[in-house]
């Protein structure tokens, strides 16, 4: 059997006192209370602990040898019951895997509005491409995620769905600055920034030219969207990306039209595994993101 924490606050606190009178009156039970409690633990131990008489309450060898060990396991357990309370009470981490276009856009105010609220959660953020958030959420090392659909693994579960749409991005100056929007048949010719095969954006970008029978002509291809425009300002092409991206919207040299065909909207997919029970905190950081992301 395993000492109770009343056990263990028990012996520790008779041996500081070395008086069941104080001890009793330091944890606020009847000293009858106490020596069933100091007799139950050294029962369970099979070993006296204390040698006491009328007069007098001494620890035993054994006591002594043991009361360094009782002293840390009632630190632990006191810190653990304090982790506990604390992340009850809005502590704790949540951890999100997200988009990188959702998580240098949105997410640092949601972030600030959220640690206003609650300032003793921490907030760990992986910003990865949007397979990746799937695993991460499906490993259990997320709790949430924001990454780009239609494909949702059967594991998790979709907490809010928003539509992002997709712009042809190019240098100041371009043509293309005098049109309102366009349509990924006129595009289709140009040399293309094209993103990952392993992003969203190129997921979406890929099945709309299926649809029309078409083979984008690829200049180059890059991972991150920062690179992508990048390389838009170097002359090496224009890029198809979510026209709110923050890449696109901070970068002077650089301008976007959205793109007219429906197929070139991004879904966007918060999620979290099927069936897991959030933590308090999460869930209310879970509620922020899902506004947010319900008014893309």
């Amino acid at each position: 059997m395993t000492p109770s924490l009343r056990q263990i606050h028990a012996a520790v606190a008779l041996a500081r006192t070395l008086s069941f009178t104080r001890a009793a009156d330091e944890l606020n039970i009847s000293q009858p209370a106490l020596t069933v409690q100091i007799r139950n633990l050294e029962e369970m131990l099979g070993q006296r602990i204390y040698d006491r008489d009328n007069r007098s309450v001494q620890l035993t060898g054994f006591g002594r040898a043991i009361l360094p060990s009782l002293q840390r396991l009632m630190r632990e357990m006191d810190a653990t019951l304090s982790d506990i309370q604390e992340i009850r009470e809005g502590g704790g981490v949540t951890r999100i895997a997200s988009l990188p276009s959702f998580a240098t856009g949105v997410l640092p105010r949601l972030i600030l509005d959220f640690r206003s609220l609650q300032p003793q959660a921490h907030i760990h953020v992986s910003d990865v491409v949007a397979s990746r958030v799937f695993e991460l959420v499906q490993r259990g090392e997320c709790d949430l995620g924001v990454s780009g659909g239609p494909h949702l693994p059967g594991d998790l579960e979709v907490l809010q769905s928003g539509v992002q749409q997709l712009h042809v991005v190019f240098p100041l100056g371009h043509p293309y600055a005098a049109r309102e929007a366009l349509s990924l048949s006129e595009l289709i010719e140009q040399p293309l920034v094209m993103m990952d095969a392993s992003t969203s954006v190129r997921t979406t970008l890929d099945a709309a030219a299926a649809k029309l029978g078409v083979k984008p002509r690829i200049s180059v291809e890059v991972a991150f969207m920062a690179t992508a425009v990048a390389m838009v300002r170097a002359g090496l092409g224009v890029a198809i990306l979510p026209g709110a991206a923050r890449e696109v919207v901070i970068d002077p040299e650089v301008d976007s039209r959205p793109i007219a065909d429906a197929e070139l909207s991004r879904q966007i997919l918060f999620v979290c595994r099927r069936g897991f029970t959030l933590s308090p905190t999460t869930e209310r950081f879970a509620a922020m993101v899902g506004a947010a992301i319900a008014g893309i």
